[in-house]
């Protein structure tokens, strides 16, 4: 396994070097590979505003108004805090509940592997996971975010 690991990591890094589409992409792959055993915490987000669980609506939309890409995190007494999205709060009623448009995140613990990481969101569907452990969080896991770390500079500045 340790020498298919490296003789992939070679591979990546070969096709990293070439001058065509695909060299982003390769050096992803290869940074994916280097961040075996270091655990989740290079790669969380930790940007989100926390909104306490007897914000109303219009306090959300504010807050979320604020960030750049309207998300958020919602404090929930009795369990994990939950996602706000921007966009499920658009047409929610003033004297609606924030929980009721919360979305629960798959929990991640922050020593696992980003390989292992994305198996686990790519078998639950999520695109966000909340990482951490016996309670407490440190983070978000976005695989956006992630993915945003993982390119070469120059690549995520062509896209936006």
């Amino acid at each position: 396994a340790v020498i298919g690991r490296r003789h992939l990591a070679a591979l990546l890094l070969e096709g990293g070097r070439r001058v065509h589409g695909e060299a982003p992409v390769m050096v992803a792959a290869f940074r994916a590979l280097e961040s075996q055993g270091k655990g989740l915490r290079p790669f969380l987000r930790t940007d989100f505003p926390l909104l306490s669980p007897n914000s109303s609506a219009s306090v959300a939309r504010a807050a979320l108004a604020q960030t750049p890409d309207t998300l958020g995190l919602l404090d929930r007494l009795d369990k994990a805090p939950g996602l706000l999205l921007g966009t499920r709060l658009v047409h929610l009623p003033a004297n609606a509940r924030l929980s009721e448009v919360a979305i629960d995140l798959p929990q991640l613990r922050i020593e696992m592997d980003l390989a292992e990481a994305l198996v686990e969101m790519r078998g639950s569907g999520a695109s966000f996971a909340l990482v951490g452990q016996d309670g407490r969080f440190e983070g978000i896991l976005d695989l956006e975010f992630t993915l945003s770390l993982l390119l070469p500079s120059d690549t995520n500045t062509s896209h936006g």
